[in-house]
């Protein structure tokens, strides 16, 4: 690819440039699969410049891949403390620990990163916001640990609200009922009721 040809170029230029050797590094992951050189090219990267984030973060994807859990999870951690802003850093952050199976660490990332999402659209209310609201009441109505059916109702009730006044009404209506559905036969519901106007608007 065009890429692996620009990377080489420019190391052939500058054999110093972290960036060049970051680049061919995620060019050997992606297209070539080859996995040791990958992991050589964002070693050297991270040789020649420690606080590039970007080369922290695909090492780790590599160390993942390869099934180094330990070092891949120090590696995305340490990528986000380089650069705390970055949504990619941040979404593979929940990657990383899913494969090196931190479960429940890796469900904490994912909660925070909606209720980062929700706070800070505002009043910018979209279907990934409704979305989001709703994977929240979700993740408090069924994990194992964490079950809490009152604290599932509020961000169910934001999707609710979103829903109905959506103007793909066949979608919404879908969308609608299953909430409803989820939230209503779930066993630990039972005194937790939801708002009569949502039951209206399910009929």
């Amino acid at each position: 690819p065009k890429a692996k040809a620009a990377a080489l170029k420019a190391l052939e230029l500058d054999g110093s440039l972290a960036e060049a050797h970051a680049s061919l590094g995620q060019v050997l992951f992606d297209y070539d699969r080859d996995h040791v050189a990958a992991l050589n090219e964002y070693e050297a990267a991270i040789e020649l410049n420690p606080n590039y984030a970007t080369a922290h973060h695909w090492y780790a994807l590599e160390l993942a891949w390869m099934g180094r859990d330990k070092e891949a999870i120090r590696e995305i951690e340490l990528a986000r403390r380089l650069d705390p802003l970055s949504a990619r850093i941040n979404a593979n952050v929940i990657l990383v620990l899913y494969l090196g199976r931190q479960y429940d660490r890796a469900i904490a990332e994912a909660r925070k990163a909606l209720e980062d999402l929700i706070r800070n659209a505002g009043d910018d209310h979209d279907r990934a916001w409704a979305e989001s609201n709703e994977s929240l009441g979700d993740f408090y109505l069924t994990h194992p640990h964490q079950q809490n059916p009152s604290l599932a109702l509020p961000w169910y009730a934001a999707a609710l609200d979103w829903w109905a006044g959506s103007d793909d009404l066949a979608l919404a209506r879908k969308r609608y009922l299953d909430i409803v559905f989820r939230a209503t036969t779930n066993e630990r519901w039972r005194s937790n009721v939801l708002p009569r106007d949502v039951l209206v608007n399910a009929v």
